[in-house]
Formats: structure tokens, sequence, C-alpha cells
């Protein structure tokens, strides 16, 4: 008799360790791999819902479970403060944006809400969030401005004149920067932390960070703003863009700043590898306060230019054109702004009146008066040609051979290509434009330390060695 029910049924095993971590793997890339991932509840406006809160780098969604079906209907659109406990855990939610709905048969409705922070450990009264005089900074290879060395092993003869081995570590340079107006000052506090076990010794870091002090209490926005100058100034003395690594509150106890909340949601960049040390060298530090002051009293001056110029030098891949043209915009911003031209503005209204007059058309009189609006400034070419001047010695020596006037031409002539799209000027492009931009960054970095009152000297041998400007071989 042959055998029912058809062919006979191979009988599996045990899956294999290679597909099992196949599965392992997929279900990682779906679900995603998260900071923090917690489940708890979520309290706002008298509510109290089951929720999961996950922080991933700056993004922070909070799914709450609405037993209400009217949250399918018609959603709740914004949350301004919320508290999220869960897992010995609590969390302040600011600004909550609603995102995405969907049913949940036999629980409601399911949504999604995106928050611009969470302050950890921390519980607002009323609707104010992370409010505080005291603010505690982290910023990436700050120690390295503010300090000229760090930690040395040194040996030293004890009592019975054994010979013992200890650590020293330089403290950062003994000086609180502030603002002019003294509403905002910054001093520098270090720690030592195991940096883990190398070649079967321990290996200790230095980590800095910055105590913002203000003189009356602000808000998140406020401080995040003056955080990000600060960030900003530490750019500039590096050279590269510096990442914010770590914001926090700190809050009184027994009238004392002693318990620091971390701030989640500020968006990281991507933070380019050269230069390895700051620009300024260690002679330049002793005058970081005069610096400081200055960068602040200019900064709505030099935001603009400061803003593309380090936008440029992070690594997000923009094409040279795009750089070029955007290292000109910011060329042009610091001229326009800090060196005074003898010519005076035209007169708008009677200009456009004069066209009116004319018969000349609403957009074609506009587009007229904005070419008016800075015919008395100076062009690229001459902006170009007062900071050749100004800086010559430390161009020469990033760029030895460089042509003076040829280059200045084919900097302005790429720029109108890439801007206007000129039929007269061929396309520019290869190792000439490349060295161009970087050329261009170099001035404009020279230019904004002069601006805060960087002696100058030196530099080009320091963008030089490492290699602030990266050339390439055929130039």
């Amino acid at each position: 008799m042959g055998r029912r029910g058809g062919a006979r049924r191979k009988k599996l095993g045990k899956p294999s360790a290679g597909l099992l971590a196949c599965i392992a793997e997929v279900h990682l890339c779906e679900c995603g791999a998260y900071l923090i991932d917690l489940m708890g509840f979520v309290e706002f406006e008298g509510r109290r819902l089951s929720s999961r809160l996950r922080i991933d780098g700056s993004i922070i969604e909070l799914e709450c479970i609405f037993e209400d079906v009217e949250q399918l209907i018609n959603p709740l659109r914004r949350i301004d403060v919320a508290i999220f406990k869960g897992s010995h855990k609590l969390f302040a939610l600011s600004d909550l944006i609603h995102r995405t709905t969907s049913g949940r048969p036999g629980l409601g409705a399911a949504s999604i809400y995106v928050s611009t922070i969470a302050v950890e450990d921390y519980s607002p009264d009323g609707a104010d969030i992370a409010v505080s005089e005291s603010w505690i900074v982290r910023i990436s290879s700050w120690h390295m401005i503010s300090r000229s060395s760090g930690i040395e092993r040194a040996f030293e003869r004890d009592a019975n004149n054994r010979r013992v081995g200890i650590w020293r570590f330089a403290q950062p340079l003994d000086w609180a920067v502030r603002t002019s107006d003294g509403r905002l000052s910054a001093t520098t506090i270090s720690n030592i932390v195991e940096g883990g076990i190398h070649a079967n010794s321990l290996t200790l870091d230095i980590v800095d960070s910055i105590r913002v002090h203000f003189s009356d209490l602000v808000g998140f926005r406020e401080a995040i703003k003056e955080v990000h100058k600060i960030r900003l100034f530490g750019s500039l003395l590096f050279g590269k863009a510096l990442n914010l690594e770590f914001f926090a509150v700190e809050a009184k106890e027994d009238g004392e700043y002693r318990t620091q909340h971390q701030v989640f949601g500020i968006k990281q960049i991507s933070e380019a590898g050269l230069p390895a040390r700051p620009l300024i060298g260690a002679a330049q530090r002793e005058i970081i306060p005069k610096y400081f002051e200055n960068f602040f009293s200019i900064y709505e001056q030099i935001s603009e230019a400061i803003s593309i110029h380090f936008l440029v030098s992070q690594e997000l891949g923009f094409d040279p054109s795009t750089r070029l043209q955007m290292l000109c915009q910011a060329l042009e911003s610091i001229h326009r702004n800090l060196v005074p031209t003898s010519s005076a503005p035209l007169d708008l209204a009677t200009l456009d009146g004069i066209l009116a007059s004319h018969g000349y058309g609403g957009e074609l009189r506009e587009k007229l008066v904005n070419q008016a609006r800075h015919a008395h400034e100076p062009n690229l070419r001459q902006r170009l040609k007062y900071y050749f001047a100004k800086f010559e010695h430390e161009i020469r020596i990033v760029w030895p051979d460089i042509r003076k006037k040829s280059t200045i031409n084919e900097i302005v002539d790429a720029r109108n290509y890439f801007a206007h799209r000129s039929p007269r000027i061929g396309r520019p492009g290869g190792a000439r434009l490349w060295n161009n931009v970087e050329l261009t960054k170099a001035i404009v970095q020279l230019a904004l330390l002069d601006a805060i009152g960087v002696d100058t000297t030196g530099l080009g041998q320091r963008m030089a060695t490492e290699r602030f400007a990266k050339f390439a071989i055929d130039r």
C-alpha cells in the first residue's frame, strides 16, 4: 500500500546560528536602535496615558494610547509640556507636535508626537520647562582650546625615597569669559575620567565642560541660542565646526547649583577630521577673554558669514560649485558689514519713482531697484583684492606658488558662472576650481579671526601644518 497523504513531510531541525544572526539583523534594522526606549505613562493637561518614549540623537518621539476614539477623528495637534514617567526615569517634554494617529483594536487610538526637547529627571512648575541662570555645556575638542597640555605622567620620591608615579594634568586657563554687557559669562570645568584599558594599562581622559551663567533666569530657547554662539566661537578658534556634545540645565539645591538635568534633542553636526589641533597657538590663548568679548559684540555683523563658513566646513558633501558660492557670500557679508566704504547708497525711493514715471512695469522696476540696492558697494573682485592685500603673506604660505591676479579672476569668473550661468565663461572645474574653493575658505577664516582681534601673523603656517586648506596636487 502506498503512503497516505502524498509525499512525506521532511522534519525540520533547529535553525542554524547563521540564520538566527540574519533574523536578528533584520529585526534590528526594522526596529532601529534607540538611545532611550522606555515604556511608561505621560501626564499633560490633567490626563494620564500609557505611552512609549524613544530618543535617538536629536529625534524625540512619544507614542500615546488614547482610549477616546475622538482622537482618530480630531487628534490633539499640540501639547505644550508633558511629563513622562517610566523605568525610574522622568522626562519633561516640550512642544510636542502631532505626527500621525492610527487605530488600535480594543485600545483606542495610538498617536505619535515629536518633541523638540526632553529634559531628564526634571519636573517643571507650570508651563516653564528648563528655566535657570546656569547651564552646563560640553563642546567637542574644547579642552584643546582651554589648555596648553593634557594629562602627564610624572615620578616623585616618597618619604622612603622610593620612586612613585603620579598623574598630573594642566588646569584650564584661569579665566572666565564674559560679554561686554556682563549678561553672560562662561567658565571651564575639568574632570578626569577613565578612558579604558590599552596595552595592559589604564588610560585617562580629560573632559572639559563649560558653565554658562546668565545674569537672570533664561529658558531653553534663549539659552540654546547663546550656547550655539559659544560653539561657533570655539569653532572659529579651532578652524572647523565643533559639535555640541552635552547640554544640561543646572538646578539649585540649598541655594547652590548642584544638580544637572541633561537636555536631549540637540541636533548633531558632521564634524570634519581636519584640522586636528586649534589654529590659534598656545601664546594666544591668554587673550581668549578679549576675543570672546569682541566676538559677542560684533556677532550680529558676522553671524551670516560665520554660519555659512562652518556649514561649508562640515562633512556634508557639498559640491565645489556650491561651496564656492557660499564662501563668496560669506566673504561679501564680512566685508560689507565690517569694512567701511566711501560711496553712499542710492536713494531707492527716488529711483523707483523715476522708473515708474518712465513707464517701467512692476517686475522690471523691482528688479532694477534691487540691482541698485548694492550698486554703491565694492564687487567681489574688489573685495578679494582687499583681503589679498591684507593677508598676502599668510596666503602665500598656504599656497606658495599662487598667481594673485589670475587666481582672483578665476574665483570671480567661477562664481559668476555658477550664479548666473554666463555663456561668455567656460564651465570651471577640476583641480583649479577645488583649489580656489579651499583658498577662499582660508581667506574667510582669516577675515573672521581678524574681525575679533586675533593677530593673524603666523596663521598661514598653522593652516598649512594642520591642513586647514586641502589643496589638490595639481595646482
